[in-house]
């Protein structure tokens, strides 16, 4: 069987609703960590990154620390650990596209998210 007719047709809904969201105060424009389910093709995406710099909200895809040769996360001039993508799409137009959809479903799951004195 073909990976086209395991996935389902999806005829409505909400393209990603979020499931979950834990905050992280105190880490910049880091607000705290989302879980998201994309029904269309049946995948969660957890532990994503939600950020607002007061400028702008996004949504990043998960990633995992760089580490080196001892297995310890390896840190910028900055002092902050260095990610590395583990998961990417083939199109930043599709990041953008679901950093903005992520966002709306982050709102719709909880509406005070980014009432906390950042914007």
């Amino acid at each position: 069987m073909s990976i086209p007719a395991l996935i389902p047709r999806y005829d409505g809904g909400p393209t990603i609703a979020c499931l979950a969201f834990r905050t992280a105060a105190g880490h910049g424009a880091l607000v705290g960590h989302g879980d998201f389910h994309l029904p269309r093709v049946r995948m969660r995406l957890l532990h994503c990154p939600v950020f607002d710099n007061g400028q702008a909200r996004w949504v990043g895809l998960p990633a995992a620390p760089q580490l080196d040769a001892e297995r310890r996360a390896r840190t910028g001039s900055d002092g902050k650990i260095i990610f590395r993508p583990t998961i990417e799409f083939d199109d930043p137009h599709l990041g953008s596209a679901f950093s903005d959809a992520a966002i709306e479903a982050l709102v719709r799951y909880q509406p005070d998210v980014f009432d906390g004195g950042r914007r």
